[in-house]
């Protein structure tokens, strides 16, 4: 189609596809030169595969199911994305400067430590965010509008989370036994992280939960105070979804699974 400029296909196989526009945009430029290759030349390419299409593709279909991937596309940062040490974190103190919104809950689960930080790594995927699933897809389908990352990356592994890891449209950028902090790469006017915490108690473990933005400048400000009655109910219900599961999860027998 003439109109079908190799722009807007890289628009739309970004709306379409997982795949962001930085990925898109080159892949269909590519498009535009021949690179069949014919009488044996792949001799030429250095590190050339000895392996079929077909034998290529089933190793990398059986990678992902068998869920042996060390990396993936996604974990990769695109150009510009880069982070540096200027950049607003949310553990700095007040006295740092800079406008900071929070929305923190914690209450006390009937579990231990160890299962509300597996209910907590295991967000996202497949799983979903346990409350209001629709209004995350169609938050991500709105970051893929504007171009972002959406919410169709997935994760790397259904459970386990290493730094650099991408959560849907979140990065994680700490993870330890009792903790993890997400870093959104949607499309927002400011610096958002989501974040959980969990410590013992004589009886059970206290769960903190919180989610930080950083605005820029006043469109920021508008984005998160016109969110802030939607945060007050999804927030409260996913912190009590997440101690609801790790309670079920606490009381299951060795070797059982949730239903």
């Amino acid at each position: 189609m003439p109109v079908l400029t190799p722009r807007l296909s890289s628009h739309w196989v970004n709306l379409v596809s997982p795949l962001p526009i930085q990925l898109a945009r080159p892949l269909i430029d590519s498009l535009t030169s021949d690179v069949v290759v014919a009488d044996g030349g792949e001799g030429c390419v250095r590190g050339a595969p000895n392996q079929s299409l077909e034998e290529s593709i089933g190793y990398a279909v059986s990678s992902v199911q068998g869920q042996e991937l060390p990396t993936r596309w996604s974990n990769d940062r695109a150009p510009g994305d880069e982070l540096g040490a200027a950049m607003p974190d949310p553990s700095d103190p007040f006295w740092a400067g800079g406008r900071m919104f929070v929305d923190q809950r914690g209450l006390v689960a009937d579990s231990d430590v160890d299962s509300v930080m597996a209910v907590v790594r295991s967000l996202g995927g497949s799983t979903g965010w346990l409350v209001f699933d629709w209004l995350w897809a169609v938050r991500g389908f709105v970051d893929k509008l504007l171009g972002g990352v959406g919410l169709r990356r997935g994760r790397r592994h259904p459970t386990e989370l290493r730094v650099g890891d991408s959560v849907d449209f979140f990065e994680v950028v700490e993870v330890t036994p009792n903790s993890l902090r997400l870093r959104a790469e949607m499309k927002v006017p400011g610096h958002a992280w989501l974040e959980w915490q969990a410590h013992p108690k004589e009886s059970g473990c206290s769960v903190e939960q919180r989610a930080v933005f950083v605005p820029r400048g006043l469109w920021g400000r508008v984005y998160w105070l016109s969110l802030v009655p939607a945060h007050a109910v999804i927030f409260k219900r996913m912190l009590r979804a997440i101690s609801d599961r790790a309670e079920k999860l606490s009381t299951m027998p060795v070797g059982g699974s949730e239903k």
